[in-house]
């Protein structure tokens, strides 16, 4: 059950089929490798995903060609440096994201 567990996780993590199959093969294992957590480097820079490609002339080709491969080597980039104290760094990182997010809003 545990093996189960951990494979749906790691699989819900991406996308859709056809992305993964654009993701090379090392790189994917690498971040397949890893636990999902409940941010990362990739969800602070890209939180505006959608107004971002919603701007692209080509929404498809803009994710696929620029926003994809920057996410995994963000992914890539967070499984590099993996730590309690960079684990810290990034929430604090994503509370101060949200938190400039909403004053702007206001």
């Amino acid at each position: 059950a545990r093996f189960a567990v951990k494979l749906i996780q790691r699989w819900l993590r991406l996308t859709t089929p056809q992305y993964v199959a654009l993701c090379p093969p090392t790189l994917r294992d690498k971040i397949l490798s890893a636990l999902p957590g409940m941010t990362d480097l990739a969800s602070i820079e890209y939180r505006n995903e959608g107004e971002l490609l919603a701007k692209a002339t080509d929404p498809e080709r803009e994710y696929r060609d620029a926003v994809l491969s920057a996410k995994l080597k963000l992914s890539a980039a967070y499984i590099d440096q993996v730590s309690l104290e960079f684990d810290l760094k990034v929430m604090l990182l994503t509370v101060t994201a949200v938190w400039l997010s909403q004053v702007q809003s206001w």
